[in-house]
Formats: C-alpha cells, sequence, structure tokens
C-alpha cells in the first residue's frame, strides 16, 4: 500500500456528495481551534485507490496528540479483500501515529463496506482501549442544494448564536442526544469542555429565544465533519414549525458560504428527524456514520 502524493478528489466527490462538505470545511478551516485535519489517498498493488479524511485535536507542541473521527471513502466495486487489506493498513498506520483517541471515535464509511469496518475498527480499539466498545450506528442524509426560505418565525420568538452561556442549559439535552449520562462532576466538565470546543469554531449554531423565558427553548448545532445536528426543540414551544425553521435556517446559512450543502446524522430509531429532515429535501446516502464510545475510567 503506497501513499499517492497529490490525490485526485474530483471523482469521488462526485460520487459521494458528504465528501464535498468536508473538503469544504477543510479549505475554510470550519473545524475547532484545537482540530485539524488531513486528506490522505492511497493506492494498493491492484491499483485500487483509497481516500481516508483525518480530523485530529491538535495541542501545542504536540501536534498529533487525539485521533477524532476517521471518513473512508473506497469505491463500491472493490473485492472484499482489497477494503479488507485498506481497513488493516488504516487500523495500523493510522491509530499508531496519534498518542490517544478521542472518545467518542467517529467513523465513517460506505453503507456497503459498513460490516467489515466495524469488525476491522472494533477489534483493534478493544485491544488498544483493552475493554468492549460501545458502538451507535447512523444513517446520513445530505441536504438539498437549494432549501426553502426559513418561514418568518411566530410572535415572541428570536434567533442568536449558540454562546458558551448558554452551555449550563443545553448540556443535559445536548448530552442525552448523544446517549450520554451525566452521573458525575468530573462527567459534567467533560462534556461541557467539548461544547465549549465545538462553539470555538466559526460554524454556525443557532439558539432560539421566546419572550417568556431567559433560556433557549430550541436549538441546533454544526459538528466539525459537516454534519448538523442536536436539533431540539422545549415540549411546550413544538408543533410551530420551529424545528423547521431552525434546519432551513442553518442549512442555507451553510451552504451561502459553503457552496455545498452540510448532512445530517440520524440515528436509526430517530423517525421523527428523519422524517422531517426527507420532507425538506434531505437525501439519504449509501454511507453509515458509526460512534465509539467506551468507558474512560477503565483505561
Amino acid at each position: 500500500m503506497k501513499q499517492i502524493d497529490e490525490p485526485q478528489l474530483d471523482d469521488i466527490s462526485n460520487d459521494y456528495p458528504v465528501f464535498k462538505i468536508q473538503l469544504a470545511y477543510h479549505k475554510m478551516q470550519w473545524y475547532n481551534a484545537y482540530n485539524a485535519v488531513t486528506v490522505e489517498g492511497f493506492e494498493n498493488e491492484n491499483g485500487n485507490k483509497f481516500y481516508v479524511i483525518i480530523v485530529y485535536n491538535e495541542v501545542q507542541m504536540d501536534p498529533l496528540s487525539s485521533l477524532r473521527s476517521v471518513n473512508l471513502y473506497i469505491q463500491n466495486n472493490y473485492c472484499k479483500d482489497d477494503v479488507s487489506q485498506f481497513m488493516d493498513f488504516i487500523c495500523t498506520k493510522i491509530f499508531n501515529r496519534f498518542k490517544s483517541l478521542y472518545n467518542p471515535l467517529r467513523l465513517m464509511c460506505q453503507s456497503v463496506h459498513r460490516d467489515l469496518a466495524v469488525e476491522k475498527f472494533e477489534n483493534c480499539l478493544s485491544g488498544i482501549m483493552c475493554q468492549k466498545l460501545n458502538l451507535f450506528d447512523h444513517h446520513m442524509m445530505i441536504a438539498p442544494l437549494n432549501i426553502k426560505p426559513p418561514s418568518p418565525l411566530p410572535s415572541g420568538y428570536s434567533v442568536k448564536r449558540l454562546e458558551v452561556c448558554h452551555v449550563p442549559f443545553v448540556l443535559p439535552f445536548w448530552a442525552k442526544d448523544l446517549n450520554v449520562i451525566l452521573e458525575t462532576q468530573e462527567e459534567m466538565e467533560l462534556y461541557t469542555n467539548i461544547l465549549i470546543e465545538d462553539l470555538s469554531s466559526k460554524r454556525p449554531s443557532l439558539v432560539l429565544f421566546h419572550e417568556s423565558s431567559p433560556n433557549p427553548i430550541a436549538w441546533i448545532k454544526s459538528y466539525f465533519d459537516g454534519a448538523i445536528g442536536s436539533l431540539h426543540v422545549l415540549e411546550e414551544h413544538r408543533r410551530k414549525g420551529l424545528a423547521r425553521t431552525l434546519i432551513r435556517m442553518i442549512v442555507k446559512e451553510i451552504t451561502d458560504v459553503c457552496g455545498v450543502p452540510p448532512f445530517g446524522n440520524y440515528r436509526f430509531d430517530n423517525k421523527p428527524s428523519i422524517c422531517l429532515s426527507q420532507s425538506e429535501g434531505f437525501v439519504m446516502q449509501p454511507l453509515n456514520y458509526m460512534r465509539f464510545f467506551w468507558n474512560e475510567n477503565s483505561t
């Protein structure tokens, strides 16, 4: 397996639009203040080419400190042996390059290669972390290029940027969306810092307020890998079209700036969000997005 000095990315970005938004984030440096990204290509002895986008936390004086996300792009028609060889190569070459792994570690790949990828990465990660991992699997859908204009907000509502001062209120809801239970002060501080770190980037994240409360009543975030998510509307403010309005607002803003629309990750059981996004023109992609969690106290 040899590295490609100057990867030709046009073909694969045309096949997988998600790749376009990730490249756009890369070019615009729309990652967190402590994130860095690299795009690498490899070719095996059969002439088959493989691509990977690697996102990692970059700490001063220690630039390769923590691997955060691995996004694999492999042609669907490659044989299993070639795909298996590439994944083994990634698990050794890429993982060994970093001093630690971000929890959760994200993996994205074509749906047709999902089972093999999970097997390879889970075996490798379990060996590194010396424990069994929790895996959360997601569908991926990409937003339309020309989404409908946002509807005017109902009377009494206003939109603002999601800021650090909103974190204490938003955090419990955000953690629940991630299937994370915040039981200790250490866990609260960890995920507070993660959310604050996310807000340090230039990417848009929006909140809605109502004149009856000083706290946010709805919000949506954009993530470091080109996704939007964590959409939430408090129960008493639902069925007013607010979730739909937030989706249109953030998709339009990202598309206007990047030239390509973002995508969304959806847990398989999150039927309401999947149906809402599809009604807005989001299209299901032949990709799987997975998050591997582990118990920090056991490492």
